[in-house]
């Protein structure tokens, strides 16, 4: 490809969605660069054994004899998300997606804002650190995020000051959620969850019809995703390239000015060469940003661009999460309507943060243990249950629900991604190596939600089902900072080592917190475009 572009995109999800859609209105010519293909799970064939093979889903997949997990399609190098873990506990178990939308074509649309004192927890707290922009800076772009994905909200308790009311009206709570608020709601008061998921039509989407096949995809189209939004009327216009299935091997610099030139694309079924361009910008995720920035190490960045001060894959972060069995006195009629439609927001702030992790409550539409109801119900049969028995254990069913409490991990500078050179995938590209552990401050948040159960409601019964690391949600490794000995990139992100690479997504944050990312991703990606100029 001889063109030299505009703007270069890596990355087609939510991030690079908005930057593409944003050039393009400017008749700027942008190239987007997307590693996977197409990902339409509405054809007619979508059940056949190619599809059920590669399409996206939470299922981790161990490498006999090796500290190697993979997600999604294990035949095809172009889909299949890999990496390694290393003395984690838990392990970081990666979900992120390779195509066309992205992870934003199998999110489930939450979508939070971060409270002001998430930008400030050193100060506030004497722990984490304090970012380089303030809530009240971001927040005419929360503003405008919430209008761009479309998202509908109520916040009841007054959590979060807001200059602009929520675009669509929140989702109504669920009969559970009456159940548990009437148990448990004097500890943990619920709100409707915020998704960019129209509750009403907008803007041709929605509404939604609670089919709860959100992830992988949404029927009426009421969730967000790029690819019906902001990708699909960038790609629209003549003015927007877009080569997918490829996969970008490098970054290239002029050494003279340190300024990205160029980026080396490997397509499917050709040789690799170059892409040359003005602005260069990395919406791939977390992960591959970092991973991309190590391996393009030259002579005079060895330990890889934008790393000059070896930042870029430090202070990696993740939302944790604990996982309970709550079972009630009376029917809780779960698997009704979106898999969440309320959270307990009440201890995301406070106090309690300078001791142990900010959390949120999700109560869950859902019980994990059995799948939903008809399933539950099969399996009993096959176990010979019937008459009066098999209704009993369906009832006793139709009691419970499952609760999670994510919660915020610190940043700690041993916590990282890194590459293991001596194990490569398809491409020659070193694998991701997640290295991430938690301590007492995060652990403290296990007995703070039993010891109030047990105080509030002695007669519901819970017990344990679970923790882990959310592989959805990686922070850090390319954090902000006031200068290059601080971050990576500054408020804008842009790469203080490179004066036309910017890099989006979470690994831009300074600390992590309880909430969904997204909204925040969204936020501070429509800052960083409005502040480049071409």
């Amino acid at each position: 490809m001889e063109k030299k572009f505009d703007v270069i995109i890596i990355g087609s999800g939510l991030t690079g969605g908005l930057a593409a859609d944003h050039f393009t209105r400017q008749g700027k010519e942008v190239c987007i660069i997307e590693r996977g293909g197409d990902y339409f799970p509405y054809t007619d064939d979508q059940w056949n054994t190619k599809f059920v093979k590669n399409v996206w889903s939470e299922e981790h997949i161990n490498v006999q004899g090796s500290s190697r997990w993979v997600t999604v399609s294990q035949d095809d190098p172009y889909e299949r998300v890999e990496i390694k873990t290393k003395n984690s506990e838990p392990a970081f178990l990666y979900n992120m997606k390779f195509g066309v939308g992205g992870s934003g074509a199998v999110w489930s649309g939450t979508a939070f804002r971060f409270k002001p004192n998430d930008f400030k927890l050193r100060s506030l707290y004497g722990v984490g650190e304090d970012w380089p922009v303030t809530y009240e800076e971001l927040e005419p772009w929360y503003g405008k995020a919430e209008n761009e994905l479309g998202v509908s909200g109520a916040d009841p308790f007054k959590l979060w000051p807001r200059q602009t009311p929520y675009p669509m009206p929140a989702f109504r709570q669920s009969y559970l959620d009456s159940v548990f608020d009437k148990y448990l709601g004097k500890a943990f008061p619920l709100m409707p969850v915020p998704a960019a998921v129209a509750s009403k039509k907008y803007k041709g989407r929605g509404p939604c019809v609670g089919a709860r096949s959100c992830v992988p995809f949404c029927p009426t189209e009421a969730r967000y995703h790029p690819v019906q939004n902001h990708l699909g009327d960038a790609l629209a216009r003549k003015n927007c390239s877009l080569l997918k299935r490829s996969v970008v091997i490098g970054l290239n610099i002029d050494e003279k000015t340190d300024r990205i030139n160029s980026v080396t694309v490997l397509p499917e079924h050709h040789p690799s060469f170059e892409v040359s361009g003005d602005i260069f910008i990395l919406a791939a995720n977390t992960i591959e940003n970092t991973r991309l920035l190590l391996h393009s190490a030259n002579k005079r960045f060895p330990e890889g661009l934008a790393n000059r001060h070896g930042l870029v894959g430090k202070y990696f972060m993740s939302t944790g999460a604990f996982v309970w069995l709550l079972e009630f006195p009376e029917f809780t009629y779960p698997f009704r309507g979106r898999p969440i439609t309320s959270v307990c927001a009440k201890y995301s702030d406070g106090k309690h943060r300078s001791t142990i992790s900010a959390f949120l409550l999700e109560v869950w539409n859902i019980i994990w243990t059995h799948g939903g109801l008809y399933r539950y119900v099969d399996i009993l049969v096959n176990d010979g249950h019937w008459g009066g028995t098999l209704v009993k254990k369906a009832e006793d069913q139709l009691r419970r629900t499952n609760i999670t409490a994510p919660f915020e991990i610190l940043p700690n500078r041993n916590n990282t991604i890194s590459l293991d050179k001596n194990d490569k995938d398809h491409f020659g590209i070193p694998l991701p190596v997640s290295n991430i552990k938690w301590g007492t401050y995060e652990e403290g948040v296990k007995d703070f939600v039993e010891y109030a159960m047990r105080e509030t409601a002695p007669e519901v019964n819970f017990e344990p089902f679970g923790f882990g690391i959310n592989g959805n949600h990686p922070f850090g490794t390319y954090r902000m900072g006031n200068n290059p000995k601080e971050g990576v990139v500054d408020h804008n992100l842009k790469s203080f080592d490179h004066d036309n690479l910017y890099i989006l997504g979470g690994g831009s944050f300074v600390t992590s917190t309880c909430f969904n990312p997204t909204l925040t991703i969204a936020a501070l990606t429509l800052k960083c475009l409005d502040s480049i100029k071409l």
